[in-house]
């Protein structure tokens, strides 16, 4: 779905349209569920513009809508977050839930572990093309249960070098945030901090939580003390 690929000079709703129908859905039944999609992608208002006019989180939200009109058994998603704005994003997590809840099911490929971990009942980890964990929410997530993950954010852009600090697991930077992974417990993170100040940096803000889907990866594969910065 990366590459949305729609008649340009057709509107939303013809292209919406035309794939209710090759999918069998009553004819009367389309109007509707076509309206409830639209509302919920904030398309509304835009559905009878020409795709041509579309932007690119726009054609994506199109795709959603053409591939949820006929509501199948099984939706298949990659990499569904990329270019969607967190209102939709949150919809999407309500309407994948509503399907689990009405036995559908719903397979996500991606790499955006903290989306996935909100809406997923069970996650696989792949490294190298190779499944290296699996299983549900409660039995990933039970792999970092004695960690906690601290957000560092920074005033200044630095490059942050990896702490060579007993207790930090994992660590990240993403532009001027850091994101770090230390064991549990309240020592560690005077520690961590004591740290960054000593090399110059400059902290903005610090959050503090507990770990997630994408700590439990980082674990998992052995990705521990390796940043990979922007």
């Amino acid at each position: 779905m990366d590459n949305s690929i729609h008649w340009e000079e057709l509107s939303g709703f013809q292209n919406a349209y035309f794939c209710a129908r090759i999918q069998n859905v009553p004819i009367g039944d389309i109007p509707s569920r076509l309206g409830i999609l639209f509302e919920k992608a904030g398309l509304a208002d835009r559905a009878e513009d020409p795709v041509s006019t579309y932007s690119y989180g726009m054609r994506r939200k199109l795709s959603f809508i053409k591939a949820l009109v006929h509501d199948p058994e099984v939706l298949v998603l990659d990499e569904p977050t990329a270019g969607l704005d967190d209102a939709f994003l949150l919809e999407l997590n309500r309407i994948l839930r509503n399907r689990y809840n009405r036995g559908r099911t719903s397979l996500i490929c991606g790499t955006d572990a903290d989306w996935i971990g909100s809406v997923a009942s069970s996650a696989a980890f792949m490294e190298k093309g190779c499944i290296v964990a699996e299983g549900s929410m409660d039995a990933l997530l039970a792999g970092v249960s004695g960690y906690q993950q601290m957000n560092v954010v920074l005033r200044n852009w630095i490059r942050v070098p990896v702490p060579g600090i007993r207790g930090i697991w994992s660590a990240r930077q993403e532009g001027t945030t850091v994101h770090v992974v230390l064991e549990d417990g309240p020592e560690w993170i005077p520690r961590a901090l004591e740290w960054f100040t000593s090399i110059g940096a400059c902290i903005r803000r610090v959050e503090v939580r507990a770990p997630g889907l994408r700590d439990a990866f980082l674990l998992k594969t052995g990705y521990v003390l390796d940043y990979e910065s922007e």
